[in-house]
């Protein structure tokens, strides 16, 4: 089996969920609790000890463009 490790990258968590529903004998996806301004990633749920994907195109990931540009206007952002 394989588990990459993607350091805490907050697009990490997303590209390795989507490369674990994909790959045959994936072991685990490692998560990293991450939030951005703007980014809505409320259809990944974790639970139990798993991870369920959302059922959307690509990764399933919306962005509030307005948020977003304000928090960069009010001087960048954090990943917390």
């Amino acid at each position: 089996g394989s588990a990459p490790h993607h350091y805490g990258a907050l697009l990490g968590n997303y590209y390795t969920g989507d490369l674990a529903a994909a790959a045959h004998e994936f072991s685990f996806v490692e998560w990293d609790h991450a939030e951005a301004i703007g980014l809505d990633a409320s259809g990944y749920v974790v639970a139990d000890g798993r991870v369920e994907l959302p059922d959307a195109l690509g990764f399933g990931l919306t962005l509030d463009e307005e948020a977003w540009r304000q928090a960069i206007k009010e001087g960048g952002y954090a990943i917390e």
